[in-house]
């Protein structure tokens, strides 16, 4: 048969002509050049046979070494392998023309330490391909040698002699131009070391990298090469070397199966050299070593002199980089090319430009540099993908550090996988750099950074079907997320406490850009007991990437959040007290890093069970104008407080019904959180598991009910407006129990208590025209699922143990101010008589009790009342009523109580359990 000469090069690695003037099926590539016992080698069909020297290797042939041995095999085109101990070898593609000395070769090395010296192919671009079980080795014109360690995951390679060696890791094809990660050697002496994570690291080459590949390349008994024996000259006689070279084959050796071979299309290994921008024309390409330059995109957010909140009308603040806030126009909120090389990331530009380290994990830097040469300091972070990058930066560094350089940066690929399966996910929220504080979403001036705050992790829970954020109706299950922090430090007037909820649903509004986190923040703080209470309000937002998408990494592993200058612009904190100086922030910006910590299935969750409460809600509400005031609120029954949980949805709602005690212009406020399919409203809520919930308010269902009859709504308006601002949270969420010392706090799984808070806006009926702002803080409620009388035993007494929480006025000389406390509660309870007596004992120093309490007016009625005093000039009350648990209809008692005495007033609420 004869081939047009163009056919050679294609064709000549497939097809082999024997001496004998046959076609072999079984394509050689080259020769056994030296063998150590003992080596094998096993064709496609075939038998394993062993080898000797100069025996042929065929295409596609596994070549394999015992503990003890070892081969080199010398190729056609002159290339040379050497395998050691425990090796294994492939030779996946061969072709080459001999005329030419053009040709690609493609070896498999599975797994041990080899040798590679390049031949004819190697002097070509991508010539020769060495894949490995943890990377893809591109050679030119060289000598390379390599390890991969006994657990298949990690390893070195070693740039001994010659052009370029290119290692890539996470490729998708046979070609290096498919890897995800690429590092470029062109400098002999220097050694690719490939991580688990499939990172690579760029170092000089040691004597102990050599040594390592040596010993794995020796035999393992002296000079003998790995022979029990050394070898003599009658050995070699007897070996069999003479018979293989002349061309007759050992008689103990299998035949090449018949087979037909099939041909296949060249694949082009390597496309691109890189050419250092920074090798002068006359420099030796020996003196530069280089990696791979990608292309990046970056979002850029730069400080600038003034700042733009969207409101009506527009809010302008100069310096507003002071406070965190970021951006605010185009011109400093923009989208810019970049390119990773030589382990920083920089501006894609051929003059100088701003550049950052680039590595892996979280890091600190002090040599970051801006475009006018300038030096940075700040925070960054890598995912161990690298498909996300954060940078903070808060300028140059030194004393002289103003932080009006500050910026960020953020960029990456958009997830792959969005699909919902009912699971929660934790990640870790990182502090704002800027502010200096751990809390997120707080500023650093108001609440103090070194506070000891209790910050639950950063959840999301997916919605049971479909993707995350896109929903088939209002009734079907939701993606929501949820993040708490509270802080209440100290007792009595010096208490300083703090409060920030997020609660919402994340959603996706199918134009391509993936998930998105976009809801209410809503909290409040008291700096001390004298202090007036002030109200956080804003809206948190994923920063988008250049790319659009808001969460990044194939399985929505990272993502920022805070105030995105392209939405709502800033948190804002409005205070009680007008006199409050105009220097005390009031907008301002926080941004977070979030990070995947793990994940739970819904299997493994706790229990999240739909169900209704009611119980009990008090506290006080306290206004700065039109004039100062303090006023007491407390539900009137048991029924006015209202918590729906819907584990079908993800969702809750609660509403408050409280009566005004102190303000004769208000009846009732009726206070509305979170939302559910069976209610009307657009709240935001989260409820994760019965342990795991918070709620924002819902505009639609918060009104006020004044005296004379009328009402103040609260209509429809942007997130972050005026109207109203208020937080509702179980305990739980944020456990919180340090302030109130020898106090047994209720273990009630079966009961429900928190806090709720925020502020009010409305136009004041006394003064039209104006408005009037009321403010809550961290006051309390209680609930539970409600017995009625008619299933309270008829017989029998019980005893209830447990703790009371109520917010106090103190107006006593010395010690006034509003804070806090907490107290032990017990009740003994006879069934047969509907009669029963109560204590609260170590509460802020006080003792009091309810000698005589009864059922309430009406044989129906579901609680129970009594007054409350000290025996003395104290005058209260205590109301409540029993709540069904998993052993008893009567096993929890929940209730209200209000306390009074010369300058001093507290209200709260009662949380019990039945000890007998």
């Amino acid at each position: 048969m004869t081939f047009r000469h163009s056919s050679i090069g294609a064709l000549l690695g497939i097809l082999a002509i024997l001496p004998g003037g046959a076609a072999d099926a079984a394509t050689n590539v080259g020769v056994t050049s030296a063998v150590n016992p003992r080596a094998t080698g096993t064709q496609l069909g075939g038998a394993p046979r062993t080898l000797v020297l100069g025996k042929k290797v065929f295409y596609n042939e596994r070549i394999k070494t015992s503990a003890g041995g070892m081969v080199q095999l010398l190729l056609l085109d002159g290339s040379a392998f050497t395998i050691g101990p425990g090796s294994e070898l492939r030779i996946d593609k061969f072709v080459y023309d001999p005329n030419r000395k053009t040709g690609k070769m493609v070896a498999n090395f599975v797994k041990g330490a080899f040798r590679f010296v390049g031949g004819s192919l190697s002097k070509n671009r991508g010539g020769v391909t060495i894949r490995t079980s943890i990377a893809t080795l591109g050679v030119r014109g060289g000598v390379v040698s390599g390890r991969v360690d006994q657990s298949g995951h990690q390893g070195n390679f070693n740039f001994l002699f010659g052009d370029q060696m290119a290692v890539g890791t996470n490729c998708s094809g046979i070609a290096i131009s498919s890897c995800r990660r690429i590092k470029r050697v062109f400098q002999n002496g220097n050694t690719v070391h490939v991580n688990p994570a499939g990172h690579l690291d760029l170092r000089r080459t040691s004597r102990q990298d050599i040594a390592a590949v040596q010993k794995a390349l020796a035999g393992k008994k002296g000079k003998s090469g790995g022979a029990r024996r050394k070898p003599t000259s009658g050995t070699v006689a007897r070996s069999g070397i003479g018979r293989e070279n002349s061309g007759n084959s050992p008689q103990n050796t299998a035949p090449p199966p018949k087979s037909a071979v099939k041909t296949t299309s060249v694949v082009e290994v390597e496309t691109v050299v890189v050419r250092p921008d920074a090798a002068a024309a006359d420099e030796s390409r020996a003196k530069i070593i280089t990696v791979e330059t990608v292309a990046v995109k970056a979002r850029l957010i730069e400080a600038a002199p003034s700042y733009t909140i969207n409101t009506a009308p527009p809010l302008v603040i100069q310096d507003g980089w002071r406070t965190g806030l970021l951006g605010g126009s185009p011109a400093y909120d923009y989208t810019d090319e970049g390119k990773i090389e030589n382990g920083r990331l920089s501006e894609n530009t051929a003059s100088p430009g701003g550049s950052v380290p680039w590595r892996t994990g979280h890091f600190s830097f002090t040599d970051g540099r801006n475009f006018d040469g300038s030096a940075f300091s700040g925070r960054g972070y890598v995912s161990s993908d690298e498909k996300f990058f954060f940078y903070e930066m808060d300028g140059a560094a030194g004393p002289s550090n103003d932080g009006s350089d500050a910026f960020f940066i953020l960029g990456g690929k958009a997830p792959v996988r969005t699909a919902a399966s009912g699971n929660t996910r934790i990640y870790n929220i990182h502090p704002d750099m800027l502010q200096g504080t751990a809390i997120p979403f707080g500023f650093n001036a108001n609440i103090g950074s070194g506070a000891p705050a209790m910050i639950s992790a950063f959840y999301l829970k997916e919605q049971t079907s479909g993707n995350i954020g896109i929903y088939q109706d209002a009734a079907s299950s939701r993606s929501v997320t949820l993040q708490a922090s509270l802080l209440i430090d100290g007792t009595g007037r010096g208490q300083h406490s703090y409060v920030m909820v997020h609660a919402g649903t994340v959603f996706d509004t199918g134009d391509g850009n993936g998930p998105r986190i976009s809801t209410a923040l809503r909290g409040s703080f008291r700096s001390d007991g004298p202090e007036m209470i002030a109200a956080f309000a804003g809206r948190v937002d994923t920063l988008q990437g250049p790319e659009k998408n808001f969460f990044f990494g194939d399985n929505m592993e990272n993502f920022v959040i805070g105030n995105d200058p392209r939405h709502e612009g800033s948190f804002h904190i409005s205070y009680a007290n007008p006199l409050t100086p105009s220097i005390t922030v009031r907008d301002y910006g926080t941004t977070h890093l979030a990070t995947l910590s793990s994940t739970t299935s819904a299997a493994s969750l706790p229990a999240q069970s739909s169900r209704l409460m009611n119980g009990f809600a008090a506290g006080f509400m306290e206004r700065g104008s039109p004039f100062p005031a303090i006023s007491k609120v407390m539900s009137s029954g048991v029924l006015d407080t209202e918590i729906l949980f819907n584990a079908s949805s993800n969702r809750l709602r609660a509403n408050l019904n409280l009566n005004d005690y102190s303000d004769p212009a208000i009846d009732l406020y009726v206070l509305a959180f979170g939302s559910d399919p069976s209610r009307t409203g657009s709240g935001h809520s989260a409820f994760l598991d019965d342990n795991t919930y918070a709620a924002i308010h819902n505009r639609e269902g918060t009104s006020i009910r004044f005296s004379n009859g009328t009402s103040a709504n609260f209509p429809a308006a942007p997130v972050g407006s005026e109207n109203p601002n208020t937080y509702f949270l179980g305990s739980e969420l944020v456990p919180v129990t340090n302030f109130a010392a020898n106090v047994n706090f209720c273990n009630c799984k079966f009961l429900e208590w928190g806090y709720w808070g925020g502020r009010l806006k409305y136009e004041d009926p006394a003064n039209p025209g104006s408005a009037r702002k009321d403010y809550a803080h961290l006051n309390t409620w209680a609930a539970g699922v409600i017995t009625a009388a008619a299933n309270w035993p008829a017989s029998g007494s019980a005893t209830y143990q447990g703790h009371v929480i109520g917010n106090v006025m103190n107006a006593l000389p010395g010690a006034g101010g509003r804070y806090l406390a907490a107290g032990n509660f017990n009740m003994s309870w006879n069934f047969a008589s509907r009669t029963g007596n109560a204590a609260i004992s170590n509460f802020d120093g006080r003792n009091m009790s309810a000698p005589s309490l009864f059922q309430s007016t009406g044989s129906t009625s579901q609680t129970f009342e009594g007054l409350l005093g000290n025996g003395e000039t104290a005058f209260g009350k205590i109301i409540g009523a029993f709540a069904a648990g998993p052993d008893s209809p009567v096993q929890g008692a929940i209730g209200q109580f209000e306390y009074s005495e010369t300058g001093y007033t507290a209200v709260g609420n009662i949380i019990s359990e039945k000890t007998n």
